[in-house]
């Protein structure tokens, strides 16, 4: 069995008979029958055991053969292949074929297909293999004519496994290209290069590092002999002094040394066997770097698209807060100015009348630094026992000052009178702004007899806490940026910051802030661990 493989081999020959003879090398071997295998062991006294091959042929890959007798034949198989998601791994081609022939027929493939190993099994060498890899693509291979069965099995079994090994690499290329941009993001994802690379060059020694404009080698870290990259000694100077990059991907050979260009890095391996690094393993090599090498430029441009985000929305928020800060601030510096004409004149009766006034402007200010500070910091919470009762209290004392109006209305409705476990006084400040939002809205919108209604109840081993109005509700349009930062969704004051605040301080007490909106009106709960 090997359905995690794809099997799918297709055979290009104009003569059927190497067609046949290739298909039949590609089915498994027969079983051999037990009875008859014992008779001979007992026969010639050979260990069955040794005979036995139900095992080995358990093992072997099944494959599942298409055959084609012409380029185009072969071409349209392909095409029809790739439309039906069940791509061919390996390709058997014959080189000498009328019409296109077998170079010719790889070319037109490798225009719909990239991935399939090709194996070029022919009598006749009419192309060099550095001229058919140059046309065909590095994941190319060469068997000549005649063949046994057992060396055409042998290769398509190694093309499969190539096939799915290199499906590996690009899902691994996915993921480290997926990583965001930060710094450690980075390292993660270098540190993850240098080791794939390892895997795949089979060195024991391997470093990374950076290369400088003028072509300078600075080593970051290593791996194996070179984990503490000074034991690298003179390689150090041979990677430095190479007086081209090279293009990303590219791989240069000295001696037994791999150096691999990768973006501004380069990767220094030591072989094991130089004569083992052969074209195809270079093909994996320069396909995993290049691919990788677009990752980390990848990750730097979502590095630089965050910072000039966060600037942007900085700017913006500084902005709205300054231009919020203004009209405060404003009515302090003019009613000190008519305070001082007041005292020049000796109506000291009037100061009386402007405090009032100061004290509300300041107070306004105070409320936006607060709305700031309480979004930007991340402060733990500090849970005291407190009563509900107490709370809806406090609740009606800190917005007394939004009911002046005989029109508007609070009702602060507290069932139960238990003791809960949370931060009151920010807790207060999110119900506060609820409340206030409320008011906003039912103000805006002139809604006969305005009221807004705060429960405080339990709801088994939660607290929660509804604010609700009787408004026309929340706009369909507005729903999902609700609780974003600094939206303030037509409101001419304000930073943005209310309900994002609330939403905050219910997270950080392990809880939930939802909202639910209908014609008749709009309803804010906060759910949050009663201990």
């Amino acid at each position: 069995m090997n359905s995690a493989y794809n099997t799918r081999i297709l055979i290009v020959d104009d003569e059927e008979v190497v067609r046949d003879s290739i298909r039949e090398s590609l089915l498994p071997p027969p079983r051999k029958d037990p009875v008859l295998t014992s008779a001979a062991a007992a026969l010639f006294g050979d260990d069955p055991a040794a005979t036995r091959s139900d095992t080995a042929s358990a093992e072997l890959l099944v494959f599942e053969v298409d055959e084609a007798a012409t380029g185009p034949e072969a071409l349209a198989k392909v095409e029809a292949a790739i439309a039906a998601g069940r791509p061919y791994a390996v390709i058997f081609l014959d080189m000498r074929m009328p019409g296109w022939d077998g170079l010719r027929t790889a070319q037109r493939i490798r225009e719909r297909d990239t991935r399939a190993e090709l194996i070029f099994v022919t009598a006749y060498s009419d192309a060099s293999l550095d001229e058919v890899i140059a046309k065909a693509g590095a994941n190319v291979g060469y068997h000549c004519k005649p063949f046994a069965p057992e060396e055409i099995r042998q290769i398509a079994t190694k093309g499969v496994h190539d096939w799915h090994k290199v499906r590996g690499l690009e899902a691994l290329i996915d993921v480290i290209g997926g990583l965001r941009g930060g710094e450690r993001e980075v390292n993660t994802l270098l540190h993850n290069i240098l080791g794939q690379v390892v895997a795949m060059v089979g060195s024991d020694a391997a470093l990374l590092g950076r290369t400088g404009p003028d072509g300078g080698f600075d080593p970051l870290f290593g791996v194996g002999a070179w984990q503490d990259p000074r034991r690298a000694g003179p390689v150090l100077g041979i990677v430095g002094s190479l007086t081209h990059r090279g293009p990303a991907g590219a791989v240069t050979l000295r001696d037994d040394l791999a150096i691999m260009h990768l973006e501004s890095y380069r990767i220094a391996a030591a072989l094991r066997e130089t004569s083992s690094f052969d074209a195809e393993k270079i093909y994996l090599l320069e396909l995993f770097l290049a691919s990788a090498g677009q990752a980390l430029e990848n990750a730097r441009l979502q590095e630089r698209v965050v910072r000039t985000e966060r600037l942007s929305a900085l700017g913006g928020a500084l902005a709205m807060i300054v231009h919020d800060l203004r009209t405060p601030l404003g009515n302090i510096q003019g009613l000190c100015d008519m305070i001082d004409e007041a005292v020049a004149i000796g109506r000291t009766d009037e100061v009386r009348e402007y405090v009032p006034y100061v004290r509300e402007s300041s107070h306004e200010a105070m409320s936006i630094v607060n709305d700031v500070l309480d979004f930007t910091r991340e402060a733990a919470i500090e849970r005291v026992s407190v009563r509900l009762g107490e709370l809806g209290r406090q609740l009606r004392d800190k917005t007394r000052h939004l009911f002046t109006s005989d029109a508007l209305e609070l009702e602060v409705l507290v069932p139960t009178d238990e003791v809960v476990s949370v931060d009151a006084p920010r807790l207060q400040r999110g119900l506060v702004n609820l409340i206030k939002n409320a008011c906003e809205a039912l103000a805006k919108q002139r809604t006969p007899a305005p009221r807004v209604t705060a429960t405080l109840r339990l709801d088994g081993d939660d607290a929660v806490f509804i604010v609700a109005d009787n408004g026309p509700g929340i706009a369909a349009e507005l729903t999902s940026r609700l609780f974003e930062p600094f939206a303030t969704h037509g409101k001419s004051g304000g930073t943005g910051l209310g309900l994002a605040i609330v939403q905050r301080i219910a997270e950080s007490h392990g809880g939930t802030l939802t909202v639910a909106s209908s014609p008749g009106g709009a309803t804010f709960m906060v759910r949050v661990p009663r201990a």
